[in-house]
């Protein structure tokens, strides 16, 4: 039977979730998609759910598993009543769904939908239904179920074997084994595993004849594999972009803080509106140019002529956006200095620095934990698992640092993601701004959530293992998917870790050498004053 508490709190975080993401796609939606683009929005909003969820669905089965072994498969006695596994198996089927089906479906029919309006006149978007787009549509959507198709079906058909290596001891019988007398003058009946104490195990031990090292080799189903090639695939870009969110997240608030605009008066914020309108105007001009080359005629060239044209106008393109980003991000400081007194800037930015201290703590305690606990082999200290076991005195607290610590994890994702794209030139950036996102954006996002989603969950878990032992997710993450052909090789030592720890030490090195974040290039009181002094 269910425990209604978990029933209750599962219900309760649903609901949140729901309200969070409704709130979130009202609050960054651009005016544009108000009345519009309601499929981009429905699968944003489920994504949303379905990733932190997912990452909240951890602490849900560490409270199911009432710290007893036994609830995650021979004895529930006394446990939460969830089947947590098959929670699970729903959660790795609705992702793998959700992010190479339903998202690319959407932005296709999005982003068709974007290119009609734009190319077309409006006399042919009447003869243009949902059919034609529903057709393009389809046509790409094939083209990546097939592509996805083949990675899933040859990554199972050649890695779907897991060597579990256990202690085989060998002794007396099993029928002797239930009231065998040990040296220390107790007995062991193997029907007491929930009662199981040290001094039991050290006779069960004394009364073995041998010991020996072996693997158990398990052939795993589909659903079973499932979860490994989710956390293989998502750690290429967790560990990259977690890294280096896990920097860039308190040094840009902090240093919000520290360059926060300076109050202009009429003069300097009439010069400073000069310049920022060359630099609208000498974007204008340069989006002109690239829809010219854009729409210039590349029959007469050769394949790989074409293809390289092409490619340039893609990277000018793609450099263009970020430019405009960056032009719009310092008219909204320009617009802060002039008013920073007059509004909200006396609080805003202090709550900035208070936010940058303890994003900084979190960062710091996760960094500690991964180079201490997560990395070694023989891990150095057990960090924050005795702080969760010091807090278990109340259920409460552990949870609640667990999902801090878990959500905080994929805030670092989409940080890390647009501070890597702001600098690669072939990257295009979807950044989260205010009343000014588009669904593409929105659903570029949620893939990348999505995608780190389970990769989170599991760096959580290996990061935390004794606090979540006992739970049904380590049992799969910890054991099955671990120790499963090729990809064991890639947990065993460690090398997502690696990259995620180097990520963020080469963020630091950046951080120091250069000293500003992404597009400031420097002071934002300075770059005011340079801007507005027309240097």
């Amino acid at each position: 039977m269910p425990n209604l508490f978990l029933l209750i709190v599962l219900g309760v975080t649903l609901l949140l979730l729901i309200i969070v993401g409704v709130y979130v796609i009202v609050h960054f939606g651009h005016p544009d998609d108000k009345n519009d683009a309601y499929l981009p929005k429905i699968v944003v909003l489920f994504g949303f759910v379905l990733a932190f969820g997912t990452v909240l669905l951890l602490p849900l089965d560490v409270a199911n598993g009432e710290g007893f072994v036994g609830c995650i498969g021979w004895d529930d006695i006394g446990c939460g009543g969830l089947d947590m596994a098959l929670f699970w198996e729903i959660v790795f089927w609705t992702i793998t769904v959700t992010l190479f089906f339903v998202i690319p479906f959407t932005s296709f029919y999005y982003e068709t939908d974007d290119f009609l309006l734009s190319s077309v006149t409006s006399d042919k978007i009447e003869k243009i239904g949902c059919g034609t787009k529903l057709k393009n549509a389809l046509c790409w959507e094939f083209m990546v179920a097939v592509v996805i198709g083949c990675i899933l079906f040859l990554s199972f058909t050649f890695s779907n074997q897991t060597k579990i290596p256990v202690t085989l001891m060998t002794g007396s019988s099993v029928s002797e084994a239930a009231t065998f007398t040990f040296p220390a003058g107790s007995t062991f009946a193997i029907d007491d595993f929930e009662d199981v104490q040290t001094s039991e195990i050290t006779n069960a031990a004394l009364a073995s004849v041998n010991e020996s090292e072996e693997n158990i080799e398990i052939e795993l189903t589909f659903t079973q594999f499932l979860p490994a090639i989710l956390v293989f695939l998502g750690y290429f870009f967790f560990s990259i972009f977690a890294g280096i969110g896990l920097v860039a997240i308190p040094m840009d608030l902090i240093r919000s803080y520290i360059d926060r605009p300076v109050h202009m008066d009429a003069v300097e914020y009439a010069n400073a509106q000069i310049q920022i309108r060359q630099r609208v105007n000498a974007l204008v001009a340069e989006g002109e140019e690239l829809a010219k080359a854009k729409d210039e005629d590349l029959s007469s060239l050769g394949f790989w002529e074409r293809r390289k044209k092409s490619n340039e106008t893609s990277a000018q393109l793609k450099q263009f956006k970020k430019n405009v980003y960056l032009l719009e991000e310092d008219y909204d400081v320009l617009k802060l200095a002039k008013n920073y007194h007059s509004r909200f800037g006396v609080l805003f930015y202090p709550l900035k620095l208070a936010l940058g201290v303890i994003s900084g703590l979190i960062s710091f305690l996760w960094i500690i934990q991964t180079a201490i606990y997560t990395l070694p082999d023989d891990p150095i200290h057990p960090f924050l698992n005795t702080y969760l076991d010091l807090l278990s005195f109340f259920p409460l607290f552990p949870v609640v640092t667990v999902l801090i610590l878990s959500v905080y994890l994929l805030v670092c994702v989409i940080v890390g993601n647009f501070k890597f794209g702001l600098r690669i030139g072939w990257f295009t950036i979807h950044p989260m701004k205010i009343n000014g996102t588009y669904m593409s954006s929105f659903l570029f996002n949620i893939g990348l959530i999505l995608l780190c989603a389970v990769p989170a969950v599991q760096f959580v878990v290996m990061g935390l293992t004794i606090y979540a032992r006992y739970s049904t997710v380590f049992q799969i993450f910890g054991t099955t998917v671990f120790y499963l052909d090729f990809f064991s090789f890639f947990f065993e030592n460690h090398v997502f870790i690696i990259a995620l720890l180097a990520s963020s030490g080469l963020t630091i090195l950046y951080w120091i050498c250069c000293k500003s974040g992404a597009g400031e290039g420097g002071k934002l009181a300075d770059k005011i004053k340079g801007i507005a002094s027309g240097s």
